[in-house]
């Protein structure tokens, strides 16, 4: 099946019930198109196509025109998909695989947005736009309020919130992620710069002292 085929040709291989199809419709088709198929036959088709506004009838492999007959679902998915697909280039394939998947999420509660919202609803790209702004105001505000600073004192004499770096190698045990009641104890060389115990700067949005400034502010 390696092999590039003439414009039109069709090759067939198969393996018990399944069928596999090499197929190449154009010339400009840099590669065989492959589909397997456990229903139809090894056999041609004719449908019906339009051409420089005139339909004309061409034969197809089975496999191909019943999947032009059928196709959506993931076709559709895709062909949504890349209208805002944020491919950047990478020597690791995996990024562009994670990349995938997020354009993929972000396009799915797009769907279930539509699906659940009645009247007039937000199109794609405002709703895309929405979502990166929620998400990295968020990121931003924990960022900022997360990042190691001195402990210093307001003019109200009240800690900043935050955390700060313990001098030399002192660690303490995270009030967060090291639970009395499960799993072992994690380490942490930053401190809570209110209460000063032991926190992690990725684990302050669940510490108590973050909760009750944010309250405060509400």
């Amino acid at each position: 099946m390696k092999p590039k085929l003439q414009e039109g040709a069709s090759k067939y291989a198969r393996n018990n019930e399944v069928l596999l199809l090499a197929y190449r419709e154009k010339k400009s088709q840099k590669k065989n198109v492959l589909l397997m198929s456990t229903f139809e036959k090894a056999q041609n088709k004719t449908t019906t196509i339009r051409k420089r506004n005139a339909q004309i009838q061409v034969e197809k492999p089975a496999i191909v025109a019943e999947y032009n007959k059928h196709m959506g679902g993931v076709d559709t998915s895709d062909m949504m998909l890349y209208s805002y697909l944020d491919e950047r280039r990478a020597i690791k394939y995996w990024k562009k695989v994670v990349f995938s998947i997020f354009s993929r999420m972000v396009l799915n509660a797009y769907i279930l947005y539509r699906h659940n919202t009645d009247g007039k609803t937000k199109t794609r790209l405002e709703f895309i736009t929405d979502v990166i702004q929620s998400i990295t105001t968020e990121w931003l505000a924990l960022k900022r309020i997360a990042r190691d600073t001195p402990l210093a004192e307001t003019s109200t004499n009240v800690p900043r919130i935050g955390v700060r770096k313990l001098p030399g190698k002192l660690e303490r045990v995270c009030v967060v992620c090291s639970r009395k009641d499960r799993g072992p104890k994690r380490k942490s060389r930053t401190v809570c710069n209110k209460c000063n115990k032991g926190l992690h700067g990725v684990c302050i949005s669940s510490h108590e002292c973050y909760i009750s400034y944010l309250c405060e502010l509400q």
